[in-house]
């Protein structure tokens, strides 16, 4: 699925008190998602719609951080539901820097679950 990338879907992520249709919907709009729990010492799940993106290409980044609800992560719970709804794990090279929690775009947010709404990294 290819999602051209519009100047209204770099800004901010709308946040709402339900993770996974906010996940879908970023992922649906051309967003790279990373499922991470900043409270552990180990890379994230990265999903996208368009792996192996250009490293030119303007691209909007969400770091969604699951520390405050690890159970949410834990089993890989959060990762297989979007399995099940047919998105996939990214492993391009963009992919693994995002994995390893490297800001690749200038267009970079972070979300903490339970704390408010996403912010710049």
């Amino acid at each position: 699925m290819t999602v051209k990338i519009n100047q209204t879907n770099l800004g901010a992520p709308k946040c709402t008190e339900r993770p996974i249709t906010d996940i879908t919907k970023w992922l649906k709009a051309g967003s790279i998602v990373r499922l991470y729990n900043s409270a552990q010492k180990q890379d994230g799940f990265v999903f996208d719609t368009q792996c192996n993106r250009n490293e030119k290409e303007r691209i909007r980044v969400i770091w969604v951080d699951f520390a405050e609800e690890p159970n949410l992560l834990k089993n890989d719970w959060v990762p297989n539901i979007l399995k099940k709804d047919k998105y996939t794990l990214c492993t391009c090279e963009i992919g693994k820097k995002v994995a390893a929690g490297q800001s690749v775009s200038k267009y970079c947010y972070r979300r903490d679950i339970a704390q408010g709404p996403a912010r710049l990294v």
